[in-house]
């Protein structure tokens, strides 16, 4: 009788730390820019900006094109790096991608 009693204890604290294993499991990190700011010169071109962290950034321009608010996306940069667009700029914004 001891003996089943040691052999179901061994059972419960295995599964115990078998189910702790999958609970502990590390999930994926993603690294992002940091410090971003965007800005804009009315009528010529917006741009952002991210001082560190890693990972990618782009300016989101808000530009008027024949009376029309539209949206213009700068190109993907890296960190430490300006994001530029060139239009008739009335805002700006960004977008971060991680690594």
């Amino acid at each position: 009788m001891a003996s089943i009693r040691r052999f179901a204890a061994a059972a419960v604290a295995s599964a115990g730390i078998a189910a702790g294993a999958v609970v502990a499991a590390p999930t994926p990190a993603y690294a992002y820019p940091q410090n971003c700011t965007a800005r804009y010169d009315p009528g010529r071109s917006a741009y952002s900006y991210c001082a560190n962290g890693s990972g990618s950034h782009r300016v989101v321009a808000r530009c008027v094109v024949s009376g029309s608010t539209v949206t213009r996306y700068g190109p993907w940069v890296g960190t430490a790096s300006r994001s530029y667009y060139y239009c008739n700029a009335v805002g700006a914004s960004y977008q971060l991608q991680g690594d």
